[in-house]
């Protein structure tokens, strides 16, 4: 809610929504528990130790060391030190799974393979429905369109009479309605589509 809708995509950013975030968690602990102010700190127990770099030929260099008591202290610690760099996690609006989003860049959609594929990442399926968005037609209507096309060919050469032709259509028309609803995914659909 906080970080989502920002005009830009930085550790300004990113600091102005955390301000936002914790002035609004004072003051509803302020109102739920009274004198118990809000706050975000934890122990840790911090130590710098020389060690030789793996990958350095053996150049030393210092390392920071960090114990934490809790699991959820060390998520709370990276995730703000990575906000301090200007980097966040956000959920793909493709898959829904968390992808780490670089300073400056606002991408919808992660790197990983699409699911119902077998090559084609989030972002590039992304990009089709974007696209397909623009021209108002729905990725159920874009793979209704393709399979329209290719039994239509199929009925030009003969492959399939005017009767098998209109049942066909019928049912994928049926399909596309049923994916435009939300009763089966555009990957369902797409694996449907195929067999036709």
């Amino acid at each position: 809610m906080y970080f989502e809708n920002l005009p830009r995509r930085n550790s300004e950013a990113y600091a102005q929504a955390y301000s936002n975030y914790y002035r609004d968690m004072a003051d509803a602990g302020a109102l739920l528990f009274g004198d118990l102010p809000f706050e975000q700190r934890f122990p840790v127990k911090v130590r710098f130790t020389p060690l030789r770099h793996p990958q350095g030929k053996g150049k030393p260099m210092i390392a920071e060391e960090v114990e934490f008591s809790y699991l959820s202290q060390f998520l709370y610690m990276d995730f703000y030190r990575g906000l301090i760099a200007g980097n966040m996690p956000r959920r793909c609006h493709n898959c829904g799974r968390y992808f780490l989003l670089n300073k400056g860049y606002d991408a919808c959609y992660c790197n990983n393979v699409a699911p119902g594929e077998t090559g084609k990442t989030c972002r590039k399926i992304g990009a089709h429905k974007k696209e397909a968005r623009k021209e108002g037609k729905t990725p159920a209507r874009l793979e209704y369109d393709k399979v329209y096309n290719r039994l239509k060919t199929r009925r030009a050469r003969g492959k399939l009479s005017v009767d098998e032709w209109n049942a066909a259509v019928a049912l994928a028309l049926e399909y596309k309605d049923k994916a435009e609803a939300g009763k089966i995914s555009d990957s369902e659909l797409k694996e449907i589509y195929d067999k036709m």
